[in-house]
């Protein structure tokens, strides 16, 4: 997922450069890899036998989620090879692998030539190439099982879902004739086909604007929290939707009020607060010097995800919330007393609180983890 909060973007899935996206049937380009990680440099494509290509990357979670299954696969089917593909930096990967169990072959497309060449545009994202040298599937990696990559050794159709990669669109509105600068006021909301999902809030704006989202992200959107300052009482919601909302006078708090209004009269839901005892994290400043500028930046257009935040135009409660999220996932308070916007650029092994901690205090900053009482928007079926 990605969102701009403060028009700082964070990612849950990657967009890579578009590309002609190889099709079933077609031969698979080649693989260009700048370093293979492990002993097993052979070629990874090799005719005659099942070969399963897993685009990844350490920061993409439900990448990292799928790694005991794809090691379940490798071990339960040894004549097939697997290749996992990421264009990050090899020192980030090694580290990365070190308390991440992954049984592939691991290969760096540094340049991302690969991820071009295949047309990966959302991870995780899964190529299943047959003994005959041509893509037998493209999929995700929880699709992919023992079975089915039996069939493809046969020469039979796996009859795995095809993967379309298609990336969400924060502008899908002006793409689609709705522009928002064209209304005075307008809330749209219609299905969503994108395989990941973006949203945007900027402040003073009036805007929401979101794509490949589902029923408790634009609740998120339209009450102003994060997932982790909810409670979802309700069955899982699949479905999918693109939104577009503006209000007048670039007023935040009526663009919410426009969404919550379409929402409570499209979805069966009861949203109430709840006061509960929880774990916060809490944000304050080090001791010693601010190393922070504040911002000059007039857009303030950045994107952040697990291992990286780039934010100009930040504010220190914005950055607490992220940081509360990447490092424990859990709400978070600003108590650093600092008002204005900054330029915030943070880097650290995903998945690392340690190497998440020494980033912040490398700025300045602290983050510990605490016991307050707090407020959540508890989510439920209406009786």
């Amino acid at each position: 997922m990605s969102r701009v909060l403060v028009s700082l973007v964070f990612a849950l899935a990657a967009v890579a450069a578009l590309a002609q996206v190889p099709k079933i049937g077609d031969v698979p380009p080649p693989i260009k890899v700048g370093t293979w990680l492990g002993k097993d440099k052979s070629a990874a494509v090799q005719k005659g036998k099942v070969t399963v290509l897993e685009f990844w990357a350490t920061w993409c979670s439900p990448c990292v989620a799928q790694f005991p299954h794809l090691n379940s696969l490798a071990a339960e089917a040894k004549d097939v090879t697997f290749v996992s593909i990421t264009n990050e930096e090899e020192a980030k990967v090694r580290q990365f692998l070190t308390d991440k169990s992954l049984n592939t072959r691991v290969a760096l497309d540094a340049d991302g030539a690969t991820f071009k060449a295949y047309g990966v545009r959302v991870i995780p994202y899964t190529v299943v190439i047959g003994p005959d040298g041509r893509i037998a599937a493209t999929t995700t990696p929880d699709k992919i099982t023992a079975d089915a990559l039996k069939l493809v050794a046969q020469g039979q159709d796996p009859k795995l879902y095809v993967e379309k990669n298609e990336p969400p669109d924060l502008n899908w509105d002006q793409r689609s004739g709705t522009a928002p600068e064209l209304a005075v006021a307008q809330v749209i909301l219609q299905p969503s086909t994108a395989r990941s999902s973006i949203f945007r809030t900027q402040p003073n704006s009036g805007l929401i604007a979101g794509d490949g989202v589902n029923l408790q992200v634009l609740l998120m959107m339209a009450y102003g929290v994060e997932g982790n300052e909810m409670i979802w009482d309700m069955p899982p919601v699949t479905e999918l939707f693109r939104v577009s909302v503006k209000a007048p006078n670039g007023s935040n708090e009526a663009a919410q009020k426009m969404l919550r209004t379409l929402l409570e009269s499209t979805f069966k839901y009861k949203a109430e607060w709840v006061e509960e005892l929880a774990d916060v994290a809490v944000l304050r400043k080090a001791d010693g010097p601010l190393k922070v500028k504040t911002s000059t930046d007039p857009n303030g257009i950045g994107f952040s995800r697990h291992g990286k935040i780039k934010g100009p135009k930040t504010t220190m409660a914005n950055l607490a919330k992220l940081v509360g999220g990447y490092g424990y996932n859990v709400p978070a308070i600003d108590e650093t007393g600092l008002t204005g916007f900054y330029d915030i650029n943070l880097e650290w092994t995903a998945d690392s609180v340690q190497g998440l901690q020494k980033a912040l205090s490398d700025i300045g900053l602290s983050l510990s983890l605490e016991k307050r009482k707090i407020k959540k928007l508890k989510v439920s079926e209406p009786k």
